[in-house]
C-alpha cells in the first residue's frame, strides 16, 4: 500500500518545466510552416489557373498568365523550403545558398564570357550573284541563330543589278506556258511592274563581260572596282569587323577582299566560293598567296557534294590561296547555305576559337 500511494501521488505531480517547454517548441516548429505555407496558397489569388470556374481573373494582374504563375509557384516553393530548414535547425549560411540555387538561372560558358564583358565579334556578309542583302538575311537564320550569344552579322548589297541574259529568259520562261506548275504559282498574281522589279533587287558584285556566261565559267567582269570601292568605304563607316562571310560570288568577292587588306579581318568563311577566272583578279589572288598565308588570317571553306553551280574543284582551288591552316567543312547538299546541326556546331566552334582571342 505505502507504494501504492508513492506512485499516485507521483502521477499527481506537475511535469518539469524543461518537457514542457521542449513539447510546446516542438509543435511550434511544426506548426509554424504549415501555417505560412497554407496562407501563401489562397485559391484564386496565387494561382490564377486554379479558380477557373469560380470567376474570372483580371488581365491586369502580373499573374494572368500560366508562365507567371509557374514563376510564382517557384518563388514561394524556394520560401517554403528555406523557412522548413530554418525552424529545423538549418545554419543561415546553407539557407542562403540554397535559395541562390534555386532561383540563378544556369548560364553557358559564351553567356559567362559576354557577361564578364568580351564583346561580340561583328560580321560582314556579302551575297552571292541574284541576291541582295535582304534575301541572304533570310537564307541564314540558322547561322544567326547557332552563333548569336558570340557575333553580330552585318550584310551589305552589291552595288549593280545583275544583267546576264538567261536571267531574263529564265523571267520569261518562268511566267510562260511552258513554265512549271509551281513556278507559275509562284508568279500567279504579279503584275509586270512587280516582277521587272523584283529583277532589279537581284544584285550582283560584279557582271559578267559576256552576259550569256554565268559568274563561275565567266572568264572577264565588270565592274569589281566599284564594288572593292564599296566594300572598303563601307568597311571604313561601320567598321572594324572581326570575320567575313561571303557565299558563291559574294565568296570570291569576299577572297579578293582579303587578298588586297591581308590584316583587315581575323577570319573568313566562304560558302560555295570559287577562284575568279578574271585575270586581274587571279593576279591579285596569286600575289596575295602568300601574305594571306603569313597574315594569320583563318578562313573556314564550305561546299556542297552534290552542287552543280561550283565544282567543287573550284572551291579547294580556292581554299590554297589561304594557306596551311585553312579549314573545310563538306556537306551532303547543294549551292547553297547549309542548315544542319552538324555546320551549325562546326561553324559555332570556329567562330568560338576567335571570340576567345578577341580583345574586349
Amino acid at each position: 500500500p505505502g507504494r501504492c500511494n508513492s506512485m499516485v501521488k507521483l502521477h499527481e505531480q506537475p511535469p518539469h518545466p524543461f518537457f514542457a517547454s521542449y513539447h510546446a517548441l516542438t509543435l511550434l516548429a511544426l506548426a509554424v510552416p504549415f501555417a505560412v505555407h497554407q496562407s501563401l496558397f489562397i485559391p484564386g489569388r496565387n494561382l490564377p489557373h486554379c479558380s477557373r470556374g469560380v470567376g474570372k481573373s483580371s488581365t491586369n494582374e502580373r499573374t494572368s498568365s500560366p508562365f507567371t504563375a509557374n514563376r510564382a509557384l517557384g518563388r514561394t516553393r524556394s520560401f517554403s523550403r528555406a523557412r522548413i530548414r530554418c525552424f529545423s535547425g538549418g545554419s543561415s549560411s546553407s539557407r542562403s545558398s540554397s535559395t541562390r540555387n534555386a532561383t540563378t538561372p544556369t548560364t553557358t560558358s559564351n553567356d559567362r564570357n559576354i557577361s564578364k564583358g568580351m564583346r561580340k565579334l561583328q560580321v560582314l556578309c556579302l551575297h552571292g550573284y541574284t541576291q541582295s542583302a535582304k534575301s541572304f538575311y533570310k537564307r541564314t537564320g540558322a547561322v544567326r541563330k547557332a552563333c548569336k550569344s558570340i557575333a553580330e552579322f552585318d550584310y551589305v548589297d552589291g552595288p549593280h543589278v545583275a544583267d546576264a541574259n538567261w536571267l531574263q529568259r529564265l523571267h520569261n520562261s518562268s511566267s510562260g506556258l511552258n513554265s512549271s506548275h509551281d513556278i507559275k504559282s509562284q508568279e500567279h498574281g504579279k503584275t509586270e511592274q512587280q516582277q521587272q522589279l523584283q529583277l532589279q533587287q537581284q544584285l550582283a558584285w560584279w557582271n559578267m563581260e559576256d552576259r550569256n556566261s554565268r559568274p563561275s565559267v565567266a572568264v572577264s567582269y565588270v565592274g569589281v572596282e566599284a564594288s572593292m570601292r564599296k566594300l572598303e568605304t563601307y568597311i571604313a563607316e561601320k567598321g572594324p569587323f572581326d570575320g567575313i562571310l561571303g557565299f558563291s560570288q559574294g565568296g570570291a568577292a569576299a577572297a579578293v577582299l582579303c587578298a588586297q587588306n591581308p590584316h583587315s579581318f581575323k577570319f573568313a568563311v566562304i560558302i560555295s566560293g570559287f577562284v575568279p577566272r578574271d585575270e586581274a583578279l587571279l593576279k591579285c589572288l596569286e600575289e596575295a598567296r602568300q601574305p594571306l598565308a603569313l597574315s594569320g588570317l583563318q578562313s573556314l571553306h564550305v561546299w556542297g557534294t552534290k552542287d552543280t553551280l561550283v565544282d567543287n574543284k573550284r572551291s579547294r582551288e580556292l581554299l590554297d590561296y589561304f594557306g596551311e591552316a585553312a579549314k573545310h567543312f563538306e556537306h551532303t547538299g547543294g549551292h547553297f547555305v547549309p542548315s544542319g546541326g552538324e555546320f551549325r556546331r562546326h561553324l559555332l566552334r570556329f567562330i568560338t576559337e576567335e571570340s576567345s582571342q578577341s580583345p574586349t
